[in-house]
């Protein structure tokens, strides 16, 4: 089993005594759950990644296997039915889906603010809309967008790694609908 040990800090310079304790409990192996920003920190992880399923707290430097095995826990099935991995510089990886059928989104930032990305497969683009469904909602693409979770993965695995937008795929650009 494992041990839990509670810090209960009662005083107006906790803020200054909470990023010692995390970096102590990482540096000797740790996990740290900060209770009052309901975030776990991980030693072992990727720093400058943050991994959120819905409904749970958010992971800060996820590990690389905890990133790999992620899209693995969606499910339309009582949840989590989507995830984001996000760099502290804000941009981000989304998928929602499971049980093998997802959809996924980039965004990324530049000088003139964000762009934003649905991904979906390679070859002929298709206008014809199905429904990807999620926890409790579903998320509406077109047929080409609809992803595998071999996909998803990829797409994970490049985003941590910093890489750029992967080329295998085919990017269809909704800035403009979000606004940038």
């Amino acid at each position: 089993g494992a041990t839990i040990a509670v810090f209960r800090i009662l005083s107006d310079r906790a803020q200054d005594v909470v990023p010692f304790l995390v970096e102590t409990a990482n540096r000797l192996g740790l996990v740290a759950l900060d209770w009052q920003t309901k975030q776990i920190h991980r030693g072992d992880g990727l720093h400058g990644l943050t991994l959120t399923f819905e409904g749970g707290y958010p992971l800060i430097a996820p590990s690389r296997s905890a990133i790999e095995t992620s899209v693995e826990r969606l499910t339309p099935d009582g949840g989590p039915g989507f995830l984001l991995l996000e760099h502290n510089a804000g941009d981000y990886v989304q998928a929602g889906g499971g049980n093998g059928v997802f959809t996924a989104e980039w965004r990324a930032h530049d000088e003139a603010g964000f762009r934003h990305w649905i991904i979906g497969r390679a070859g002929p683009v298709s206008s014809e809309e199905i429904l990807i469904p999620g926890n409790g909602r579903h998320f509406s693409v077109r047929a080409h967008e609809r992803l595998s979770q071999a996909d998803v993965k990829t797409l994970l695995t490049a985003f941590a790694d910093r890489q750029p937008r992967p080329q295998a795929f085919g990017w269809r650009d909704i800035t403009s609908i979000l606004g940038s």
